[in-house]
């Protein structure tokens, strides 16, 4: 038996997508039979029950990440860590517990990031379609990026995208930003047409500010399981960016994405703009305006649809998992 432990961040304060990745990496590793894995989850309110596996170790962000894993992996015989982590997390000691799992000989697996530390990972996995050059270049491990990287999981079968009214909104898992506050009452003043609007609070998110005489009509989803039914149920979405942006692209939805974080994601975004797959906004008021946009211009979003299907054909999970499988030697 081959034992992996997954460590990553979840929480109010660094959201869900970290945790949302390593759940499908989960998943994906458990098809084999040879593989055993064990979580080990660092932040505050976390939601316990999206955490199936059953050997999981929940910590505070304020515990210390380095003594925690040594814990965990000194008496047991890991063979693969596998580290996805907010940056802010990664401490100067962090070098150094890598050095501790490379001396028990842990191959070493890091998601999205990790380019300083590159010396001592064996893998960098980068769930995006685009890496910048500069850090291709002056890594010391092997690196994996592309549209078959991402870590998101298809659960339903594919259907033929159609037009229609129904609006699907995704914030995020937390909504750090608090778009909650102000989307609502944008929706109900710049949207042309009537739509139903289908708002996703996620588990550490607020309820939505929502117009008391709105002429729209909502739909709110507290924390569901999934956004799979949700998304093929739609006609368009509406999403900030992250992982979820992904998700609705792997079904094909038309999809309008802002960043709500400044200029955090601006080459990102700007880079996916020209891979024609969904509207890329500069704000929330201008996502809006393109939903509009959308709606009044059907083979625009067909383009979008097919283009984003061709992109997001293969599995990226199980990419990952035959590279582990790889690097043991199996």
């Amino acid at each position: 038996m081959i034992n992996v432990l997954l460590i990553c961040n979840a929480g109010a304060e660094y959201g869900l997508g970290h945790l949302s990745r390593m759940l499908v990496l989960e998943a994906a590793l458990l098809k084999r039979s040879c593989f055993n894995v064990e979580f080990a989850l660092f932040g505050d309110d976390i939601p316990r029950n999206r955490v199936k596996t059953h050997n999981s170790y929940f910590f505070s962000h304020k515990d210390d990440l380095g003594k925690c894993v040594v814990d965990i992996t000194k008496n047991q015989n890991f063979r693969v860590v596998v580290f996805d982590l907010h940056p802010d997390t990664v401490t100067k000691c962090f070098h150094e517990l890598l050095l501790k799992l490379k001396d028990i000989n842990i191959r070493l697996i890091g998601i999205d990031g990790f380019f300083d530390y590159s010396k001592v990972f064996d893998l960098l996995w980068i769930p995006s379609f685009t890496l910048d050059k500069e850090k291709l270049e002056s890594s010391k491990c092997t690196i994996k990026f592309g549209w078959d990287c991402f870590l998101i999981k298809r659960r339903l079968s594919l259907r033929d995208w159609i037009p229609g009214k129904k609006l699907l909104v995704l914030t995020g898992g937390s909504d750090t930003q608090n778009v909650y506050e102000t989307l609502p009452g944008q929706l109900d003043s710049n949207l042309n047409d009537d739509f139903e609007i289908h708002w996703v609070q996620g588990p550490l998110s607020s309820r939505p500010n929502i117009p008391e005489q709105s002429r729209h009509n909502w739909h709110l989803y507290l924390s569901p399981i999934g956004l799979d039914e949700l998304i093929l149920d739609s006609n368009y979405v509406l999403t900030i960016f992250g992982v979820s942006l992904f998700e609705v692209l792997q079904y094909g939805i038309p999809a309008v994405v802002f960043s709500p974080y400044g200029k955090k994601d601006a080459t990102e975004l700007d880079l996916l703009a020209r891979e024609n797959v969904a509207g890329v906004a500069s704000n929330s008021v201008d996502a809006i305006h393109m939903v509009n946009a959308l709606k009044s211009n059907t083979a625009k979003a067909q383009q979008f649809s097919a283009n984003a299907l061709k992109k997001l054909q293969s599995n990226g999970a199980a990419n990952l998992v035959n590279q582990i499988y790889n690097l043991l030697g199996q």
